[in-house]
């Protein structure tokens, strides 16, 4: 979840030589993730497509990827935490970009369009436990 340190996260994997898909690089990965979400690929083939494309951490909250990835036994998952009250504050100031892909220009960018629903629910369903007209509620954000 993105507020967690996830970033500073990105750029430690890095340094051990891991190739995480963290923000700017999910553009490169549009198409998989678009599949994953539309269910045109399997949890499986969403992961070795990504390897073949020379990734290997994805960074993924959205509960079929992490049920997914928590039945694999060769998968590791870590999960960064922050003080709820903290992160729902810090939250309100990026949320207003899970918005951005069906504005326009963004609109009109296929990778963009490929991932809104990704970013849709990453950004807005999960953070809010599928009650996304509390996008904006502190509370509601704290409660997950």
């Amino acid at each position: 979840m993105g507020r967690t340190g996830s970033t500073s996260f990105s750029a430690a994997l890095k340094q051990l030589g891991y190739v995480p898909v963290h923000d700017d690089e999910a553009i490169e990965v549009s198409d998989i993730y678009s599949a994953m979400m539309d269910e045109t690929m399997t949890m499986d083939e969403v992961a070795n497509e990504l390897g073949n494309r020379g990734f290997d951490a994805p960074m993924l909250n959205i509960p079929k990827f992490v049920d997914w990835a928590a039945n694999e036994p060769d998968v590791k998952i870590i999960l960064t935490t922050r003080d709820k009250t903290k992160w729902a504050q810090s939250w309100l100031t990026i949320v207003p970009v899970a918005f951005l892909p069906n504005q326009r220009p963004f609109k009109w960018i296929k990778s963009i369009r490929e991932l809104s629903e990704l970013n849709y629910q990453m950004m807005v369903s999960i953070p809010t436990n599928n009650k996304p007209e509390l996008y904006n509620d502190i509370p509601t954000l704290e409660a997950g």
